[in-house]
């Protein structure tokens, strides 16, 4: 988590506007960073986010969603797959109607019905 903070910092730090930072290579190297960090199974990234710049109130955020999101999928919702399934992560964010619409979705396990009761 504390290197994705720093991430974020370090994008808006070298952003043309201080305030703002683009939105396209801040989550692609946030979350390949997160995915290479653990080699054991193989996890694809489908990244379709739109080049677009972010304040930082709406970046930081953001960070902390998509690193527990990221977090989690390998922890928990790809633990059941053999070596040969591949864990699948999507990440979709666009701009519409002036609102930031971002949709993540993973191929995971998900929630046992004895997980989602003590949620």
């Amino acid at each position: 988590m504390e290197n994705a903070l720093r991430l974020a910092h370090d994008h808006v730090y070298t952003a043309r506007n201080a305030d703002r930072l683009s939105l396209q290579p801040y989550v692609t190297q946030l979350l390949e960073g997160l995915i290479m960090s653990r080699q054991d199974m193989p996890i694809q990234l489908a990244l379709q986010v739109e080049d677009l710049d972010v304040k930082s109130d709406i970046a930081i955020p953001l960070d902390f969603i998509l690193n527990k999101f990221a977090t989690n999928s390998r922890k928990y919702f790809f633990t059941d797959k053999s070596e040969a399934d591949t864990g699948f992560i999507s990440v979709d964010a666009r701009r519409r109607d002036g609102w930031l619409h971002i949709r993540i979705w993973n191929n995971g396990n998900g929630l046992s019905v004895k997980d989602r009761a003590r949620a």
